[in-house]
């Protein structure tokens, strides 16, 4: 026999945070990041959820050479502040 527990889905919002990789190429600086969002929401179990504090992302600008749009996947990070992914 096979048991299953239920539980119920919870979500809440949680702050989008980027850090900066690298330095882009000589003669160029480094503007703020834009993420379009500044919350995302998580959802899942109440005592999964209840850990994450942010959704964290790092971009690498090593060498760039000119204005750019760069891709970023967002992890959830918990209080100890290790990527949550369960």
């Amino acid at each position: 026999m096979l048991d299953v527990s239920l539980v119920a889905l919870e979500s809440k919002d949680v702050p989008v945070v980027v850090s900066i990789e690298g330095e882009p190429a000589e003669g160029y600086t480094l503007g703020a990041p834009d993420t379009g969002e500044t919350e995302v929401t998580v959802s899942g179990p109440l005592d999964k959820i209840a850990l994450v504090t942010q959704a964290a992302g790092t971009i690498n600008v090593e060498g760039a050479p000119n204005p750019s749009t760069r891709p970023c996947a967002s992890s959830p990070v918990t209080t100890w502040g290790t990527s949550s992914r369960s």
